[in-house]
Parts: structure tokens; sequence; C-alpha cells
């Protein structure tokens, strides 16, 4: 827990748990989900299939839901995201829906002003008693900063410079109760204030995904949760420990990290494997999973064939989370592996989330219990 978590009511919000691997569900915001196929039985993007999911999530004791923000489709046969919901505005729904779980928007921080999030986040936090988080997204989709007016996106670590200005400012209207003036190199605001402040204290738990130095620093100095996206258990390992070594050196915090796993679990691993090559390689979008890998700057000739195959091949699966494939038994194996390299948590995501919800809590809930990953 974080020095700025501590101070929220010493565990009151449903993401400071005490279970040894925290979970949340992502992704459920989207048509499609994190994943990239025609298969059938995935995302609508539905406000009525998006209160049974957090219903099912309720029922299951996940600790939290985390949606991705997209504001434009990867195109493709299936064009994943373009349809979704408004992050902000969902959560607020869902925070009116639910009574236990921690109620995420993902925000694209240059689409929307601090001032106005700030009061946003704020009402949330209201409507659920307390449950709102805040994922901040500092973009990466060209597509989308076009989209609101910016032909250019700024470099990578200058929109690390404006996500600092932008929370520095949000985070001032949660906790100050004068009204205050800032001018820096991307905002100026002045006489600002904002009330009600948010009930949690001094504000909302907030996240984001940042393993470059500059995305390290400023979850490092702002953040509860560093979300990271990992190839191998070593590499994961070294990153988890850099993460937080660095918060401590550099800002005196504790920054929980969270990885991302994809469940596919069947009665044999065989079956599970079988779904995991119809979903992926017989009805998944290949297309939408190289543009949204040319959008990060990768392209087909900087790696070898096989490595490109598998790169697409889980971006397609789920988004390149850690594969959770087989059994009930070998998913909770996956997760305990997860957590022995120092995960504090990871969110989930499945081809079909109703189902898959199900069948967690029925057989993978109690084995994850039995493995001490979760409370009783």
């Amino acid at each position: 827990m974080s020095k700025v978590a501590a101070e929220r009511r010493q565990g009151d919000a449903p993401l400071l748990s005490e279970n040894k691997l925290k979970l949340m569900v992502f992704g459920m915001s989207a048509q499609g989900g994190c994943t990239m196929t025609s298969a059938e039985g995935t995302l609508k993007a539905e406000w009525d299939e998006s209160k049974t999911l957090a219903r099912l999530i309720e029922e299951a004791g996940i600790e939290g839901i985390v949606p991705y923000v997209r504001w434009k489709g990867l195109q493709g046969a299936t064009n994943p995201g373009q349809r979704s919901f408004e992050t902000t505005t969902w959560a607020a729904g869902l925070a009116a829906e639910t009574a236990h779980t921690q109620i995420f928007t993902t925000v694209l921080m240059p689409s929307v002003h601090p001032v106005m999030f700030a009061k946003q986040l704020a009402t949330i936090d209201h409507i659920s008693n307390g449950r709102a988080a805040a994922n901040l997204v500092a973009g990466w989709l060209g597509t989308e900063f076009r989209l609101f007016g910016t032909k250019q996106m700024l470099s990578h670590d200058d929109r690390y410079a404006y996500a600092d200005e932008w929370l520095t400012i949000a985070r001032r209207l949660w906790t100050e109760n004068e009204p205050f003036t800032y001018e820096g190199t991307y905002f100026q605001v002045y006489d600002a204030d904002s009330d009600p402040k948010p009930v949690q204290k001094p504000f909302p738990i907030l996240m984001s995904a940042g393993s470059s130095p500059a995305g390290r620093a400023f979850a490092a100095k702002h953040c509860d949760v560093n979300f990271a996206v990992f190839a191998d258990l070593e590499m994961a390992k070294a990153m988890i420990k850099d993460v937080k070594d660095y918060a401590r050196r550099e800002f005196g915090r504790e920054v929980m990290v969270f990885g991302m796993g994809s469940i596919v679990c069947r009665d044999t691993e065989a079956e599970a494997k079988k779904y995991v090559d119809y979903y992926v390689n017989q009805k998944g979008d290949w297309q939408a999973a190289t543009n949204m890998a040319n959008e990060l700057g990768i392209n087909s000739e900087s790696l070898p064939k096989e490595a490109w195959d598998g790169m697409i091949s889980a971006i397609i699966a789920g988004f390149s989370a850690w594969p959770l494939h087989g059994t009930p038994e070998q998913v909770v194996e996956g997760m305990k592996e997860l957590s022995d390299v120092g995960f504090d948590g990871i969110t989930l995501n499945w081809p079909n989330y109703a189902e898959g919800l199900q069948q967690f809590k029925a057989e993978i809930l109690p084995l994850a219990v039995q493995a001490g990953l979760r409370a009783g």
C-alpha cells in the first residue's frame, strides 16, 4: 500500500483488500473486450451486458472493474474497439449498479481537461460511496489524437510531462480548499477550485501503465498501481523489483504492480488449446492486431517471422496478456506463478466474459482459495 493509499481509510477501498493476489476485470466496455476475433460469444458492448457482468464480478468477490478507453477502432474485419462506451459515464452508471467493487474509469488524458475530470471522478466517488478509481492513459494511438484535433502527437516523454501537469492540477482540486492558480507548459488555470471533494482521502485510487523511464516515473510519483505487460516471468520479476525500488528511492512510496492474464479454461488442457487455436488462428482478426502493432511502432520487418506471428497471436488472444490456459488447476497454477514473482494483482479477460466469470466463481476461485491466493 502506498503512502497515499495508506491515508485512504486504511483499506476500506476494495482494491486495498488483504487478498494476496488482487483481481480486476479488464476491457468489458468495448465490443470484443480484449480479443480480436469473430468467434462467437465475445462482448457486444451493450449496457445490459455490462450490468450483468458487473453483478457476476461482485458475486465472485473480484476487487475491481477496469475499462479500456478507445475512441477509434483498429479496423480489420472486426474493427476492435470501434463500438465502445465512453468510460467515465459508463463508470458512473456501474457505480450506481454495484455495491462492493472498485469502479475504474480509463481516461485518455489529452481528451479531457483536468478541471473537468477532477469533478467527474469526485462525482463518481460520491455515487459509489468511495469506490471510484482512474486508470490514466497518456495516449499512444495516433488516430485518436487526430480525432481530437491534434495532427501530431507529442513525443513519448513529452506526453508524460503533459500528464504530470494534468494530474498535478486534478490532485490539487481534490485536496485543496482554497482557489489556486497554475501556470505550466501545457496548462494554465486561474482561480481553480472544486467541490465536493472525493469521498476517498486524499483522492480516489489511481493507476497507470508505464514501463518506460518516463512512464515509470509518472506512476511512481502519482499512482497506487503500475499496470504492466511482460514477456516472461523472469522479465516480470526484474521489472516489478525495478518499479517498486524506483518508487521507494525517488518518491518514498509503495506502489502495487498488476499484470494482465487471459483465461481460457476447459476440462482438459487439450480442449483449452483447441479453443485458443479456434478463436485466434481460425477466427482471429490478424489485420486489426497488425494495425495495433504498427501504431505501437512495431512492424513485420522488425522481427523474425516466428516472433512476429507469436506477438500478433498474443494481441489477438487478449491484448498480449499472460496466457492462463488449461484446466482450472492449471489456471490457478499460472495465477500462483504471477503472485510468486511479485505481482500484487492481475487484471483478467476472457474471450467470453459471462461464461468465464461464472466458471471462475464455480471452478477456479475455490482452488485459488486453497492455494492461498484469495481469502475464503
